[in-house]
């Protein structure tokens, strides 16, 4: 084995944690072909979670430090059908070496949730939230996405420790909050946030916690940008994309990583995507279809961003 195969390995194995070792095995072979461009890719570390896992992820520049994007999977424990896109994306920005990687640097980060996504492949198949007690319940977890400060413990946001939309204790009570959100702050010059989730085919922006939309010029923005995103990400399966804001698209959800990254990051292409699919638990076959469906969808925001 080479030496880049074997450092090839080692990414892999760092980031996925345990992972179903079909897909494992896919993605080893994948990336075995992207070796000649390890060159351009950083491991770096986010920080730990509360149970002491790191969390990982992989910087992708091709030359001295341009405008950032941030990619972000896994961070409710069930969606591993967001963790295998984020895969794929990173196999694709490796193997093609797109011209958006010009002018661009990939921060990727496959899974944030690390306990929780173990946890879903030893116990619960369904667990949705971190993995660190509440005090004064027998209930485990904060929803991540719901623990963000920015109107933390608004409408959508539940204060009971059992509920899946629990908000935590007070805003960046998680750690895995607290880690994230110093690291991104330290990410220069970002101008693309994307957090990946399932399922129901929807790309959204800011605002979630609340149906009052953002200001008139950034939401015109916004709207520009998603739908070139609901163009691309029909191209490869001719899946319909619903777009608008989170609040008025999904539902009310306070306390977002979506509203944080506009809000105290001032990023206004802030969005998220809710991968194509109809339930948590994605057949094995749709995994390459839908990666390249959201790559498709990073690819031509990038580059709109680039362009205009």
């Amino acid at each position: 084995m080479s030496p880049g195969t074997k450092r090839s390995i080692w990414i892999l194995s760092d980031i996925l944690i345990p992972f179903v070792l079909c897909l494992l095995i896919g993605f080893l072979n994948l990336f075995r072909s992207s070796i000649s461009s390890l060159d351009i890719t950083q491991l770096f570390d986010v920080g730990d979670t509360y149970l002491g896992t790191r969390i990982r992820g992989i910087k992708i520049s091709t030359g001295a430090p341009r405008r950032s994007v941030i990619l972000q999977a896994g961070i409710h424990a069930r969606e591993w059908i967001t963790v295998t896109s984020a895969l794929y994306i990173i196999q694709q920005l490796l193997i093609l070496r797109p011209p958006v990687l010009d002018q661009l640097d990939f921060y990727i980060v496959p899974v944030f949730n690390v306990d929780g996504y173990s946890y879903t492949h030893t116990n619960e198949r369904l667990w949705r939230k971190s993995r660190e007690p509440n005090s004064g319940s027998t209930c485990i977890g904060t929803d991540l996405n719901r623990n963000y400060e920015y109107e933390w413990g608004g409408g959508g946001a539940s204060p009971s420790p059992c509920s899946d939309t629990y908000r935590g204790a007070y805003a960046s009570s998680a750690p895995e909050l607290q880690v994230m959100t110093q690291w991104m702050r330290s990410v220069p010059n970002l101008l693309f946030y994307l957090d990946i989730h399932c399922c129901g085919a929807m790309f959204m922006s800011a605002w979630g916690y609340t149906e009052t939309l953002p200001p008139s010029q950034d939401y015109s923005r916004m709207n520009s940008i998603m739908q070139v995103a609901r163009s691309a990400l029909r191209t490869e399966n001719d899946h319909i994309y619903s777009i608008g804001s989170i609040a008025n698209t999904i539902y009310i959800a306070s306390g977002s990583s979506v509203d944080y990254s506009y809000t105290n990051l001032d990023v206004v292409a802030s969005f998220t995507v809710e991968v194509f699919g109809s339930g948590f638990v994605a057949p094995i076959s749709s995994i390459l279809p839908l990666g390249r469906e959201i790559y498709n969808c990073v690819y031509s925001v990038s580059n709109y961003l680039i362009n205009s």
